[in-house]
């Protein structure tokens, strides 16, 4: 077994354990937190798939912008001094559901034919941060999202606060 295999396994069980979490967790926060772990593991398997692009957008949309958001929404929505749970009642569906997903996506993978697949050629790294960042437009939305981000996070922390600047 090559160190690459390995690698392999733990970061795909990490995926797996952080989704069960997220469906098993009576709090939401740990919900999120299970969230941000099998994002930073999906992540992972990309860099062994010398997909770096993709395991920084990964980490940067979801590990951190949405866990933020997640957490903001959370925070603005909880009740002072109730503890933030959530119910169960879903989560047995959810866990069927996942399972269905897994076995359908199992038996497709079981029975395509990998060995006349193409092998696609990543771009290098220079040549994709000069195709994303050369039009200004991109850099424009790029920034107003950031400053978006920002101002939900403020607009959460102030409104979590009660709002009159306690």
């Amino acid at each position: 077994m090559y160190a690459s295999d390995l690698a392999f396994a733990v970061l795909a069980l990490a995926a797996l354990g952080g989704a069960a979490g997220v469906l098993l967790s009576r709090s939401t926060v740990h919900a999120v937190l299970w969230s941000l772990e099998s994002s930073v593991a999906v992540a992972g398997l990309y860099v062994l798939l010398s997909a770096e692009f993709l395991a920084l957008a990964v980490v940067i949309l979801w590990g951190g912008a949405a866990s933020l958001a997640l957490l903001v929404t959370i925070a603005v929505t909880a009740r002072h001094g109730e503890p933030v749970s959530r119910p169960r009642e879903g989560s047995l569906r959810a866990a069927v559901l996942a399972v269905a997903f897994a076995a359908l996506m199992l038996a497709r993978i079981a029975g395509a034919d990998l060995a006349t697949a193409e092998t696609a050629v990543a771009p290098r790294m220079r040549d994709l941060g000069e195709a994303l960042f050369a039009e200004p437009a991109l850099m424009a939305a790029s920034g107003a999202l950031s400053l978006m981000l920002l101002l939900v996070m403020i607009a959460g922390v102030w409104w979590s606060r009660g709002g009159d600047g306690r």
